[in-house]
């Protein structure tokens, strides 16, 4: 249907402070791996790095095998944006989330990074400029 899955995030209640947000801490399990993630409804924007999404703020910490892997945000930097800063793509192709899955897949083995494991790093999100 192209509907994209919504993680099944828990909400402990465990809180904590992140580049002067508060945070709350919410927890999953994915591919067999314990992820805990600290977002703050001080932004909420439903985002994250990688594919750890979906909670009512901005993910800023990430902890994945009891911190075996951390990605934590350096900085958060906010702007302001009006509707003449964003514009809407020309082109592109609407695609399944299957056919998404495997053109990511490709492109990762373009690079020679293999899936779920080695270097983790935090992706940078903008909203404005």
């Amino acid at each position: 249907s192209g509907e994209v899955a919504k993680p099944a995030w828990k909400i402990t209640g465990s809180q904590k402070t992140i580049l002067g947000y508060p945070c709350m801490e919410a927890m999953m399990e994915k591919d067999s791996i314990e992820v805990r993630a600290w977002f703050t409804s001080s932004i909420p924007v439903p985002a994250g790095p990688a594919s750890y999404y979906g909670l009512p703020g901005l993910v800023l910490e990430v902890s994945l095998d009891g911190g075996d892997h951390l990605i934590t945000a350096q900085s958060v930097e906010l702007k302001s944006i009006g509707a003449d800063d964003l514009e809407k793509p020309k082109k592109g192709k609407k695609v399944t989330r299957e056919e998404y899955d495997q053109i990511v897949a490709d492109k990762l083995e373009e690079q020679g990074i293999e899936g779920g494991g080695g270097e983790m790093r935090f992706i940078e999100i903008r909203i404005g400029d």
